[in-house]
C-alpha cells in the first residue's frame, strides 16, 4: 500500500506541476496577444516575455501572423453610408462585394437612399466594444465580483453592464479598457470572456413623431432584416 501511495503522490504532483506550466503559458499567451495588439508588431518585450516564461519564438510568430490575417480580414469589409427619408442614417457594411453591392443597390432603389460622404460616419456612429463574460464558481455574484475585482477607472469607462444569470454583458469604447478587463480577469479563476465584438451605435437617436415616418422606419427594419446575412446594419432609430 506504502508503494502504491508513493506512486499515487508523484503522479498527483506531475498532474498538478503540468497544470501549472498550463496556466502559465495560457497567462502569458495572452499577455504577448496584448502586447501584439496594442503595439502591431512582435517587440523585444514581447520575445523578451516568451523567453523568461520558456514559451515557444514559434508560438509568438504564429499569435502574430494570426493577428495579421484577422487585420486582413477587417480592412476587407465594404462600407456605405446614407442618408434616408426622415433624417435616417443607415450604415452598411459586408465581406463578399458582389453580394455587397447587389444588396445595396436593391436597398438604395427599394428604400430610396442616398449615399453620403462616408467622413460623416462618426458625426453619426460611434464604435464600441461588446464582450460577454460567464462566471465559473457558480458562487460568486457576477455583478459584485466584476466590481470587486476591477479598478474604479475600468468601471467609470463601462459604458453599459446588463448581467443575466450566469453571463455579463459590458460595453466600453477604449481599447485599453479590455485590456485591463482581460489582465484582471486572467489573476482569477472565477470568470471568462465568452466572446468579443465590435459594432457600431447610433450617437443619437431619431425621434420619429409622425406617422409616415414611422412606417418607413418599420419597412426600412424589416427589409434590413431580411438582409443581415449578406450586410452587417445599423440605423439611428429604435
Amino acid at each position: 500500500m506504502a508503494g502504491h501511495s508513493h506512486a499515487a503522490n508523484v503522479k498527483w504532483r506531475k498532474d498538478r506541476q503540468a497544470q501549472v506550466r498550463s496556466q502559465e503559458h495560457q497567462r502569458v499567451r495572452r499577455e504577448i496577444e496584448i502586447m501584439i495588439q496594442r503595439e502591431g508588431r512582435i517587440s523585444e518585450k514581447a520575445l523578451s516575455l516568451a523567453r523568461e516564461h520558456s514559451f515557444p519564438k514559434e508560438k509568438v510568430y504564429q499569435i502574430w501572423e494570426k493577428w495579421k490575417e484577422n487585420k486582413n480580414k477587417e480592412s476587407e469589409n465594404f462600407d456605405k453610408l446614407y442618408q434616408a427619408p426622415f433624417e435616417i442614417i443607415l450604415y452598411c457594411e459586408g465581406k463578399d462585394e458582389k453580394k455587397t453591392w447587389e444588396t445595396i443597390n436593391y436597398l438604395s432603389k427599394e428604400l430610396h437612399l442616398r449615399e453620403i460622404d462616408k467622413d460623416n460616419l462618426l458625426y453619426h456612429f460611434r464604435k464600441v466594444n461588446l464582450w460577454k463574460l460567464e462566471r465559473k464558481d457558480q458562487n460568486i455574484k457576477l455583478e459584485e465580483y466584476l466590481l470587486t475585482v476591477l479598478p474604479d477607472e475600468v468601471i467609470n469607462k463601462i459604458e453599459q453592464m446588463e448581467i443575466h444569470e450566469n453571463q455579463v454583458k459590458i460595453i466600453f469604447i477604449e481599447k485599453e479598457i479590455g485590456e485591463i478587463i482581460e489582465n484582471c480577469l486572467f489573476r482569477n479563476d472565477f470568470c471568462f470572456i465568452t466572446s468579443k465584438k465590435k459594432l457600431w451605435q447610433p450617437l443619437v437617436f431619431q425621434e420619429l413623431v409622425d406617422h409616415e415616418a414611422k412606417e418607413y422606419a418599420q419597412k426600412l427594419k424589416q427589409t434590413i432584416r431580411q438582409k443581415q446575412n449578406d450586410l452587417n446594419f445599423v440605423v439611428n432609430v429604435k
